[in-house]
């Protein structure tokens, strides 16, 4: 019988022959006095720095109470009898041949609340001798005297010792790993949404959460990885790369004069069906079959039809695409235009600042106009492009669905089947071009966010490299984010992609100025000979069974035209994977942690996400993730000195299905979203572009394939995946309009 056992024995022996109303006194008292105590343990474990909550794991063998289990006879007996023979050291703990004693001996320091407890039950006892004189009470007055000596003490001497951490086994973290696999989530979670969803918040943002919840969320994305790593590497907060020696700078963007006339090759073999494109419009304005006046009031109804439907666009202005529309038909009759892009719509994020419109980045409570144009922005209007309005995406840009409780914003769907999500967090950019309504778009990619809903909805995403286009004027926040193009073809995507990338000679986009000269292919590339493509056969089989088939099929199709597929060991990803995870949580969070602190009205799926990450995350977990970003850099270069690109697929799984209850409070699926962004991760974190391209489909739901290359190797990219298209048939959605025929 431990030391709490024996002292609440006493107290309710001492209770036994009081009045009623003197006992519920006492045992109140009691009580009341022990949630003090508990809260002022309780607030140690934030406000001293090396206090850890999980010092309340305790076992049988906890020698705390050791100075009160003397007064049980065999104690010391127990005690002597482990000689050296019995004793010995495993794992860095003391450990005997019949319980561990080591990991929570007195020399450590480490102890729950229960001494503050039986200090408290033995004072009440005391006390209520003294205040009633029962006579029956002192029988015990020499243990109590005892217990209350030793207790409060104890207490204060414990109090006052600096506490330190128990041992554990460190790894380092230095040596390259092969085989580690992170899998798409160490613990399958299943979805929580609605009543259950807002219950689960709510336990979030209490000690339970902090000590039951965020745990087991750090468990689910493996945070304690990297928590027992040790590393002598510098760390890299940015994953910047600069431009070898030797090469040509870039000076200025592309202007439009500068942009290639590209071939469209496209696959209709199988399907009569063709996205539209930058083309149609272009072709329908010189030959005065239509206006982009006319066809922007055709877009204009096209929203009012499609937008209750799919919900893509969460703000426009009428009078505004008026307006740009009619000074683009104006340059057509007087044969003045800015480009070849003149006149064509043009959809962007709730991220990047569009003058006039609203950047909510995805929240309900932000409802101030933009002032000025972010810097891309200025880059589409030169070109003469329309900007039609802002696009729906999951609050802050934290999401793989296309979820958004907010009242301007609601859950987006995807064209294909409105009863699916269409990939985030840019969904109503992806939605907005998968039913027609414009052939490109902008999203921004953090950690997938351009090419999984690209993958979803069957369209091309490219993920520039880390500084490529500047994110001046934007909400991207952090290390990993970036913006891209996505396009319903891939040769409108690199058509944009061209359009916004480029150096920025701005203090706010330093990373940006140094990079190499935009370029984009000029015709479709006929042979891959000399092509070498990377693949960890795998780490891709952990998608879906009909994604990797596909994976499969597209690499024979590469292996075709003369590529050569060397099977290879992505290294550590396991450490890649949850480091990602927690750069891209923290830097987001920390952007929103005065929106979590004024009680604003985030998601709730957001708001458990948050929560943990503020509550949980430290700050030594951030600098060593970006000592393994460090590392990866450094891995992904050697890589890329033997191969030209990484192929896996895009996606672990098509699009996710939408529940009853996701509209009301949101929907939190950590398995769901670990699956998603299986594949994903490893450009946003050490910097590299990649793309997705859709080569099939699964029970009418698209499929992505995506390509990784080395540092500011876009055009190459854009070669291979324009080669992938050409074989490619495409499906009409179900939901659909074109505004050119």
């Amino acid at each position: 019988m431990n030391s709490v056992t024996w002292a609440l024995v006493v107290l309710f022996d001492a209770l036994s022959n009081a009045s009623l109303v003197v006992s519920i006194f006492v045992i109140v008292v009691t009580f009341l006095c022990i949630c003090l105590l508990m809260a002022v343990h309780l607030s140690l474990i934030y406000l001293h720095p090396r206090y850890e909550a999980r010092h309340f794991l305790r076992t049988e063998a906890n020698i705390h109470f050791m100075i009160f289990d003397h007064l049980k006879s065999d104690t010391n007996d127990k005690i002597r009898s482990l000689n050296e023979d019995e004793i010995r050291v495993e794992d860095g703990l003391l450990v005997g041949n019949h319980k561990p004693v080591g990991e929570h001996a007195l020399l450590r320091n480490q102890r729950g609340p229960w001494l503050e407890i039986t200090a408290v039950i033995c004072a009440i006892v005391t006390i209520s001798t003294m205040i009633l004189d029962m006579d029956h009470l002192y029988f015990v007055w020499g243990k109590i005297v005892l217990l209350v000596q030793y207790g409060i003490f104890a207490q204060v001497a414990l109090v006052c010792i600096r506490r330190r951490r128990r041992p554990r086994k460190f790894v380092n973290i230095d040596q390259t790993r092969y085989g580690k696999y992170p899998g798409p989530a160490p613990i399958p979670v299943p979805p929580i949404n609605g009543w259950k969803l807002a219950v689960w918040a709510r336990l979030q943002n209490s000690l339970l959460g902090d000590w039951v919840i965020t745990p087991f969320l750090h468990q689910t994305i493996g945070v304690n990885l990297i928590r027992n790593g040790t590393s002598n590497l510098k760390q890299t907060f940015f994953p910047l790369e600069l431009p070898k020696k030797g090469t040509q700078l870039a000076t200025s963007i592309v202007h439009p004069e500068e942009l290639p006339e590209v071939d469209y090759k496209f696959n209709v073999s199988g399907s009569n069906f063709k996205p539209s494109t930058v083309k149609d419009y272009t072709d329908a304005y010189t030959s005065d079959r239509l206006s982009p006046i006319e066809v922007a009031e055709r877009i204009i109804e096209n929203i009012n039809d499609l937008n209750p439907q799919l919900n893509m666009i969460c703000d426009m202005d009428d009078e505004l695409i008026r307006e740009q529309a009619l000074e683009s038909t104006i340059r057509y009759k007087m044969k003045t235009q800015l480009g070849p892009l003149d006149g064509v719509p043009c959809v962007v994020k709730d991220q990047v600042a569009v003058k006039g419109l609203m950047k909510r980045d995805g929240l309900p409570f932000l409802i101030e106009k933009s002032l000025d144009d972010a810097v891309i922005i200025r880059r589409l209007r030169n070109q003469g492009i329309i900007i039609i309005g802002m696009t729906n995406m999951q609050q802050v840009g934290m999401g793989a669905f296309g979820n958004n409780p907010s009242q301007y914003h609601g859950e987006c769907r995807n064209p294909h089947n409105p009863e699916y999500y269409p990939g985030g967090s840019s969904s109503g950019t992806a939605a907005a071009i998968a039913c027609g309504l414009v052939p490109f778009g902008i999203g921004t990619d953090g950690g997938g966010s351009v090419r999984l809903p690209s993958a979803i909805c069957g369209l091309v995403g490219i993920k520039p490299t880390c500084g490529r286009v500047p994110i001046r004027g934007t909400t991207v926040c952090g290390t990993n984010g970036v913006l891209g193009p996505m396009a319903s073809n891939v040769n409108d995507c690199a058509l944009l992609y061209a359009v916004i990338a480029g150096p920025d000679e701005h203090p706010d986009s330093r990373e940006s100025i140094f990079q190499p000269k935009v370029t984009i292919p000029r015709a479709l590339r006929l042979s891959l000979e000399g092509m070498r493509i990377a693949v960890d056969r795998f780490w891709a089989s952990q998608a879906d069974g009909p994604i990797f088939q596909e994976f499969l099929n597209t690499l024979e199709l590469l292996e075709s035209k003369g590529a050569r597929v060397i099977d290879f060991k992505m290294p550590d990803l396991d450490y890649l994977n949850v480091s990602h995870l927690i750069s891209f949580m923290s830097e987001i969070s920390s952007a929103s942690y005065e929106h979590l602190c004024n009680a604003m009205d985030i998601s709730l799926d957001n708001y458990v996400l948050i929560n943990q990450v503020v509550f949980g995350i430290k700050s030594t977990d951030y600098i060593m993730i970006n000592k393994i970003r460090t590392k990866c850099m450094s891995q992904v270069r050697q890589i890329f000195k033997q191969v030209d690109f990484i192929a896996t697929p895009t996606v672990g799984g098509t699009a996710l299905k939408i529940l009853d209850d996701d509209k009301t409070c949101g929907r939190l699926d950590i398995s769901a979203a670990l699956r998603a962004s299986l594949f994903t991760k490893p450009a946003n974190f050490t910097g590299i572009p990649a793309i997705s391209v859709p080569v099939g489909y699964h029970k009418g739901l698209p499929i992505g394939f995506q390509l990784m290359s080395s540092w500011w190797k876009e055009e190459k990219l854009i070669e291979i995946a324009n080669l992938i298209e050409s074989h490619h048939s495409y499906i009409k959605p179900q939901v659909y309009v074109s505004n050119t025929k």
